[in-house]
């Protein structure tokens, strides 16, 4: 009767640990995917969240094809991303600007500073007029002219 009980007890102890194990790790899952909704929700999505066809991808070709239009193909293009942006998520930005667009020399400028670049393209937002000529825009951005 002895080991009746025991085998019992340990049985109940290993159901109840399982559950808990479970339990915690579905409320870890759920915090994780409550972080990231939130954080593409703030604007920019983290980097491993961009895929083709993703919103932050379309929104970015949709820019570049308003550029297509504008900019010769070989031309050096400035690309201004919202001051919000981690420099990490605009170096993402940067490549996926230049896998998309391959024809154009796409690099990350300060606006400040257009130095070297004979267009600029500005992903959710807009530029002074001071060195800068609008071209075209969008709800997405604007593709500028840099004056000298």
């Amino acid at each position: 009767m002895g080991r009746n009980r025991t085998a019992s007890f340990l049985q109940k102890a290993l159901i109840t640990t399982l559950t808990l194990w479970f339990g915690f790790h579905v409320v870890a899952e759920l915090s994780t995917r409550s972080k990231l909704r939130e954080r593409s929700q703030r604007g920019m999505a983290a980097p491993q969240r961009w895929q083709l066809g993703s919103p932050q991808e379309r929104q970015l070709r949709s820019l570049l094809d308003l550029a297509g239009g504008e900019i010769p193909q070989g031309s050096y293009v400035g690309l201004v991303a919202p001051a919000s942006m981690t420099p990490n998520r605009v170096f993402f930005l940067e490549r996926w600007a230049g896998y998309l667009a391959p024809s154009l020399h796409i690099h990350s400028i300060k606006p400040a500073n257009p130095a070297g670049v004979e267009y600029c393209l500005a992903f959710r937002r807009r530029l002074g007029r001071s060195h800068f000529q609008l071209l075209a825009e969008s709800p997405v951005g604007a593709v500028y002219r840099v004056v000298p």
